[in-house]
């Protein structure tokens, strides 16, 4: 009984494993909830991870980054397997049109900001670039406030 408690509170590599199954278990039970016919789905899982960590169950930080990364492979294959068939028919049906108005958001957006920069510099006055950075100087003393 006592090598229970330990896999639930020893930070090892079955125990991340175990922690991690057991979330998905409990979001995926929860996957068929509805209230007032509205159902979140797999939405479940990711609020069984939230409710573990809640309740201070830890696991491997490793093993953790681990799986986030596997997940985040996992998540771009699957959605790769979905989106790709259909990607090629839907560029030459009006994508070109739509990355091209992108494109152009883009460059407006990038020629605006470079505008302001020389803008404020020409005007030899307050650098916008500054107005959001703090002072550029050591101005700033340690409590955060700015200015002498």
């Amino acid at each position: 009984m006592n090598w229970i408690i330990q896999l639930f509170t020893e930070q090892t590599y079955t125990q991340a494993i175990l922690v991690l199954c057991l979330i998905c278990v409990l979001g995926l039970m929860c996957n068929r909830l509805k209230i007032k016919g509205i159902s979140l789905g797999v939405t479940f899982v990711f609020f069984a991870g939230i409710l573990v960590g809640h309740f201070g169950l830890n696991i491997n930080p490793q093993m953790l980054a681990l799986a986030q990364n596997f997940g985040l492979v996992l998540f771009v294959y699957a959605l790769g397997l979905e989106v790709g068939p259909s990607f090629f028919p839907s560029l030459r049906k009006g994508g070109i049109k739509l990355n091209l108005l992108a494109f152009a958001v883009l460059l407006i957006g990038t020629f605006m900001a470079a505008a302001c920069r020389c803008g404020a510099s020409f005007g030899g006055g307050y650098q916008y670039s500054n107005a959001w950075c703090g002072p550029a100087d050591a101005s700033a003393d340690k409590s955060g406030s700015f200015g002498s």
